[in-house]
């Protein structure tokens, strides 16, 4: 019992320590790669803030110009959930540099981060499926190709051209030419 109450305390000097040294911070967690068009999800965590204030998120052009941005309030330190609208006409902007941007003022506790990410614009998706997962040597292959729009509705006038199996080093097994 000795031994169970040392270490309990010293575990309450340890979460105590770790309390008096911890620093005001945020963390954003938020994909590398944004779809264009689409809504995307980023959660933003607050770190010893007590203080009430507002987290601002913009997608920012190359030269700096708001393309989106969302405002989420926070009455103290915690974790919340934000979406950000990534605007559809963006493919016709002449910069392609984007940044990610983090404003937040809580009082005493200020934060203006930037972060560079990548815009895609995806118009098609093309999804292989095959009949099981593994094959052993000398079994058929047999497989499906479909291509689908952004709403995820099938391109019926988009041909496949060929189509490949690889191993695992990427040494290509088997192929398909449409010709």
């Amino acid at each position: 019992m000795v031994g169970f109450r040392s270490s309990l305390f010293t575990l309450l000097i340890i979460v105590q320590l770790t309390h008096i040294h911890c620093k005001k911070s945020f963390i954003l967690v938020a994909p590398k790669e944004f779809d264009v068009g689409s809504n995307e999800t980023l959660h933003v965590t607050l770190l010893d803030v007590n203080t009430p204030g507002t987290v601002s998120i913009r997608l920012l052009n190359g030269t700096g110009s708001i393309l989106s941005e969302t405002n989420e309030n926070f009455d103290k330190e915690g974790s919340k959930k934000v979406d950000l609208e990534v605007p559809s006409d963006i493919d016709d902007d002449p910069q392609r540099n984007f940044r990610l941007q983090v404003v937040g003022n809580f009082g005493d506790y200020e934060f203006d981060k930037n972060e560079t990410i990548t815009l895609r614009n995806r118009k098609e998706l093309l999804f292989v499926n095959t009949d099981k997962p593994f094959y052993k040597a000398g079994q058929t292959v047999r497989f499906r190709v479909l291509i689908v729009n952004s709403d995820l509705k099938p391109l019926k006038e988009t041909p496949v051209g060929s189509v490949w199996i690889t191993n695992r080093n990427r040494v290509r097994m088997a192929q398909w030419i449409n010709s």
